[in-house]
């Protein structure tokens, strides 16, 4: 199943939204009887409230800080695939062959360590 809570907050005029939700296996009941739809219910209105309080994001260059998690994913599509051994080791990337060179704008940094235990895309460990 799948449950979602969208919420509208109006004050002074402005309107401002919050949403949220989840799902999984497991009966509908379990909505009602472990709060699940309560606790989502009161995620959508803090974060409508919370957008009440935002003010416009500034304008012009700003650096970007990418936390690992999904924001790493849309780096992945965007670039990381041209990165992966094995199109460089074909010679079908457009960086076959950029090994050491700069790839990127100066203070661009991306790491990509294998080695991180249990992560996406990291090396298996032998047990």
């Amino acid at each position: 199943m799948r449950f979602n809570v969208s919420v509208i907050a109006v004050r002074n005029g402005r309107r401002e939204r919050g949403s949220a939700g989840g799902g999984g296996r497991y009966p509908m009941s379990r909505l009602r009887d472990e709060g699940v739809a309560e606790r989502y219910a009161k995620e959508a209105v803090r974060q409508a409230l919370v957008n009440l309080e935002a003010v416009d994001a500034p304008a012009g260059q700003l650096p970007v800080v990418l936390a690992p998690g999904w924001p790493g994913i849309l780096l992945h599509e965007a670039v990381g695939h041209g990165l992966e051994g094995d199109f460089n080791r074909k010679g079908s990337s457009a960086f076959a062959g950029r090994m050491g060179q700069r790839v990127a704008a100066p203070g661009v940094t991306v790491v990509d360590d294998a080695t991180l235990a249990d992560r996406r895309g990291s090396m298996s460990r032998r047990r």
